[in-house]
């Protein structure tokens, strides 16, 4: 067959003849994701991880190979380097505390990216979609990273930074009680978003943020409001009545100021966000498993999780 009949989908010729299947058993060697032999025309069939890394050109990252580790050396410059790039200007040097921080960053990413790529790639390899992958990728993160990162986008209005990540979660860190530590492995998953977000939305970080937004609100309407936040989706009266009948007591034993106290309405967000990340549904949960397919690559941190990752359709219907 000429190129132009190959170019338009032609047999202007005649000569057209099916392609030469071979490998294995024939069509069976094109079955499985990650072992296929098969091959057509001469062209062998890629599995799931070549298929993407022809894609990528042989630049998954700084390996060149899908889940093979690479070793980075750098050093921070003392003197300007001889050309700039064409959209920037001017050279500082780093001081200590700017270091500091730049490693830790680096030592954050590189802690948390390989697990979060290998479960994206496992997922995607057994068959599953990329909506489907970045679920199970959410999954893996749902009892720690998840609780900092949905915890301090609701108090604060951002996801941790690179620092604060590394401080929250990290089980070598300075923080005996990081979210892998021995102390919140006491907690069921709900009383784990509960507990942490008591102590940032009542005496941490967020309480000033969280008093602002709730402290004149009553359990009931401060239910309603956080329920359309973390979900997308305003509940009817009987469904903030079913949501808080039976718990108030439950959440005001975590907040400890009574059943309109900003602790125990703090506790209520953390019960709906850890709802939220077990269903995987609504706003926060989908957003969260963008923002954590995204880290898998990038090193995203103190973001606007909703700004940056929602969309319309992640919202509870």
């Amino acid at each position: 067959m000429c190129s132009q009949c190959e170019r338009y989908g032609l047999n202007l010729h005649g000569d057209d003849v099916a392609p030469a299947v071979s490998g294995g058993e024939g069509p069976y060697a094109f079955v499985d994701a990650d072992s296929r032999v098969g091959t057509v025309d001469g062209k062998k069939s890629l599995t799931v991880p070549e298929a993407a890394l022809q894609l990528l050109r042989s630049e998954p990252g700084w390996s060149n190979q899908f889940l093979v580790p690479a070793t980075v050396t750098y050093a921070f410059r003392a003197t300007a380097p001889a050309s700039m790039p064409s959209d920037t200007g001017g050279f500082s040097q780093f001081n200590a505390a700017q270091i500091l921080q730049a490693e830790k960053a680096l030592q954050t990413f590189s802690a948390s990216a390989e697990p979060l790529s290998k479960s994206l790639a496992a997922s995607m390899a057994a068959g599953a979609s990329h909506s489907d992958a970045i679920g199970q990728v959410s999954k893996t993160a749902l009892s720690t990273s998840g609780v900092a990162v949905l915890a301090y986008q609701f108090f604060t209005g951002k996801t941790p930074t690179a620092a604060g990540m590394d401080y929250l979660v990290n089980p070598d860190g300075v923080n005996a009680n990081n979210l892998n530590s021995a102390y919140y492995q006491s907690f069921n998953l709900e009383n784990r978003y509960i507990n942490f977000a008591v102590n940032l939305g009542k005496i941490g970080e967020g309480a000033t943020k969280f008093l602002a937004d709730y402290g004149g609100l009553s359990l009931f309407d401060a239910t309603r409001k956080a329920y359309a936040t973390i979900f997308g989706l305003t509940p009817t009266d009987d469904k903030v009545r079913a949501l808080i009948d039976g718990r108030t007591d439950y959440f005001a034993a975590y907040g400890q100021d009574g059943p309109n106290g900003q602790g125990t309405k703090a506790a209520m967000v953390g019960w709906l966000m850890a709802e939220a990340g077990k269903a995987d549904i609504g706003v926060y949960a989908k957003s969260a498993g963008a923002f954590f397919a995204d880290q898998a690559t990038k090193n995203v941190y103190g973001v606007d999780l909703i700004g940056v990752y929602a969309k319309p359709e992640y919202n509870l219907i």
